[in-house]
């Protein structure tokens, strides 16, 4: 991909450039590296960002250009979900699950668990988004409470199932730069299931505000057990979550809002291709 944007700056190739970009465009501190980005920067049409968040932060970097960036409201496919909660039928919804890829934080999620004493299964591969879960999750000591089961052989649709029958979702992710956790926590809201999340002022919407769970600030154990014990204690609060996480779902993220907008982003090129 690296090489099509840098002919498409030299004006090498012809067709327009579109793509995702995960983090906020960033300054280089090496002059030499800077001035090479600018030019690089120069080959990409159009830039979807899962936040406006992202873009602001992009702004600050002389190479961003504002009229080639755009937000797209990344959502679940609600005819899909739908389906699985018709096929499910949830109506005791029990425990707690964490599943995703990317920049868990195997250490805090499974101390808090320990802590609660709430039941909590865990579905993450051995190696997965460039972490060795098999080694981090090696050297925790599981408590009785915690069940770990490692993804391989499973597909999506099965763990979307598991999800469908959990009472809430853990999101326990390490500080980054972007939207860990994001495509997890959009499923949540399709599924109605009230989410405990990392704080990551990237995404696109505020967890707290918007009243679908609680955040809690990266490594932070305590707060973890507080709003785990908080959830578990309030069962109708957390229904209410669950109402709210849905309500946003079908009005802001989901995916024929988030198909609408890129085919609409991509129209605006179809004369240049």
């Amino acid at each position: 991909m690296e090489l099509i944007v840098l002919l498409r700056a030299l004006r090498l190739f012809r067709k327009p450039v579109i793509l995702w970009h995960h983090q906020a465009v960033s300054t280089a501190s090496n002059p030499l590296r800077e001035a090479f980005a600018r030019l690089f920067y120069r080959g990409i049409d159009r830039m979807f960002f899962f936040s406006e968040r992202l873009i602001r932060d992009s702004l600050r970097s002389t190479k961003a250009r504002p009229d080639r960036m755009q937000m797209i409201h990344w959502g679940a496919d609600l005819e899909f979900y739908d389906r699985l909660l018709q096929s499910e039928k949830p109506s005791a919804r029990t425990g707690f699950i964490s599943t995703g890829k990317e920049h868990r934080d195997m250490p805090t999620l499974i101390q808090a668990f320990g802590q609660s004493g709430q039941p909590l299964d865990i579905y993450i591969g051995r190696n997965s988004g460039g972490e060795n879960y098999a080694d981090i999750l090696g050297r925790q000591q599981i408590p009785p409470n915690v069940q770990v089961h490692f993804t391989e052989g499973f597909v999506p649709y099965e763990l979307s199932r598991k999800v469908c029958r959990a009472q809430c979702i853990a999101i326990c992710c390490m500080k980054t730069a972007y939207t860990v956790g994001l495509t997890t926590l959009v499923e949540a809201l399709a599924l109605g299931i009230p989410v405990i999340c990392s704080h990551n002022p990237t995404f696109a919407f505020d967890i707290d505000r918007e009243g679908v769970g609680l955040s809690v600030p990266y490594y932070d154990i305590t707060g973890w057990t507080e709003a785990i014990n908080r959830l578990t204690a309030h069962p109708s609060e957390a229904e209410a979550m669950g109402r709210r996480a849905r309500q946003l779902a079908e009005s802001t993220f989901n995916l024929e809002r988030c198909a609408r907008e890129v085919a609409e982003a991509l129209l605006k090129f179809s004369s240049q291709t």
